[in-house]
């Protein structure tokens, strides 16, 4: 092993890939490919020009692959990671980082088929198990998704209060609900955003293209800013969203539909139905957004 240091730093570079990684999707075209793949691949290459062995780089990539959501190519390159283990073993010693490391990637696999079928109580355990090799892959790969387990467990104790008042950008200063955007139509989507956020920004063309495809479908569109009207207006200007079917909101001043919907990074989406009930939240850039969407409108 070249360096102690390169897992828990590719480590660190997966998990920069979750943060930046939406941001530079909206920048990709289709026939572009899968931007995290792209971002996976140059990580590689830097780690590789630092010294990093093929097995650094292999059990890296698995991590990364779990970090992104990219769980058929993790699963891939599961079968390369047992079948190296022995060799890591002789090569670097059984109490070694990358043995550890690749045996907490090994362990995880099976908690996260364990998680996807249900059995929390064996996802637990195998976690536990992994979390002795090496924390910092139990926390790396498991982290997203037990995360949005409890994020899951949130939405089904809320229902947002739809006679919620929004302040409308405009000079009159008029005020709406969210039951007044709800009516008749089949949800609203909410994108919680501020000019001083860049992946907001990056992201705004998509939220136009995503208004235009679906406000016809019964997909009411609100971006909710989180600073001031002149801010908002500002930036509503530049866009031109008087041309679009956006409804341009302000948060109340008290902040209280982005923190009863734990808020706690921008950009974020949340789809609410007329009921109250959350139906999809989290990161704009998420494909499982565009298929909660499409399920919606199929009809």
């Amino acid at each position: 092993m070249k360096s102690p240091a390169l897992i828990l730093a590719g480590a660190a570079a997966a998990a920069l890939f979750a943060f930046v990684q939406p941001a530079v999707a909206q920048q990709a075209t289709p026939d572009a490919g899968d931007p995290r793949q792209a971002m996976i691949d140059q990580q590689l290459q830097q780690l590789k020009g630092q010294g990093a062995s093929e097995t650094e780089l292999m059990l890296i990539e698995t991590m990364a692959y779990y970090q992104l959501g990219m769980d058929d190519k993790a699963q891939a390159n599961i079968a390369k990671v047992k079948e190296a283990i022995p060799a890591i073993e002789k090569a670097d010693g059984e109490n070694s980082e990358n043995a550890r490391a690749a045996r907490a990637i090994i362990i995880m696999a099976d908690a996260k088929q364990a998680w996807d079928a249900g059995d929390t109580a064996k996802a637990e355990a195998a976690i536990g198990k992994a979390f002795v090799q090496m924390p910092e892959i139990t926390a790396g790969i498991g982290g997203q998704w037990v995360n949005e387990y409890w994020q899951s467990k949130f939405m089904q104790d809320l229902s947002v209060p739809m006679d919620k008042a929004l302040a409308v950008v405009t000079d009159e200063g008029k005020t709406v609900t969210l039951a007044d955007l709800a009516k008749g139509n089949k949800a609203v989507y909410i994108d919680f955003w501020a000019s001083w956020c860049g992946p907001c920004m990056q992201a705004m063309p998509e939220l136009k293209a995503r208004a235009a495809e679906y406000s016809d479908k019964g997909i009411v569109f609100a971006g909710v800013n989180l600073e001031d009207q002149a801010a908002a207006a500002k930036v509503g200007t530049e866009l031109d969203i008087a041309s679009t079917k956006i409804n341009w909101l302000l948060e109340t001043p008290d902040f209280a539909l982005s923190d009863m919907l734990n808020v706690a990074s921008i950009p974020q989406v949340a789809l609410v139905a007329p009921s109250g009930e959350i139906l999809w939240l989290g990161h704009p850039a998420d494909p499982a957004l565009v298929d909660e969407l499409n399920k919606l409108t199929a009809n």
